[in-house]
């Protein structure tokens, strides 16, 4: 909701009946809750670690066979795993170039 507050429009703002005195009163409503989206992808997040906890070492393709989400989507949130120092990137210079996921201090 929008409503002019001070010459500029203010998000989520609830204007109370004008008091006598010929001048309105704004109050800001709280932040809403984390959208569901938010929370469905932090949940997948976790998940794909929980997978990478439970398998040392595995790849991006086993990955995908144990959940149900597109490749984007679980490389987006292997990257994020990745910068947030919670798993391990471990590239194999061998044929095809497989790449290990593990979590963070497991990989010896």
């Amino acid at each position: 909701m929008l409503t002019r507050g001070a010459g500029f429009l203010t998000p989520m703002c609830v204007r109370t009946p004008a008091p006598s005195e010929g001048f309105a009163t704004f109050h800001l409503l709280p932040a809403p809750p984390y959208s569901k989206s938010k929370r469905r992808e932090s949940s997948l997040q976790h998940e794909v670690y929980e997978i990478i906890c439970q398998n040392p070492g595995i790849t991006r393709k086993e990955i995908l066979q144990k959940v149900n989400l597109h490749p984007t989507n679980v490389s987006k949130r292997i990257s994020r795993l990745v910068k947030k120092g919670k798993v391990i990137r471990i590239r194999e210079h061998v044929p095809g170039n497989i790449t290990r996921y593990y979590p963070a201090g497991a990989h010896t």
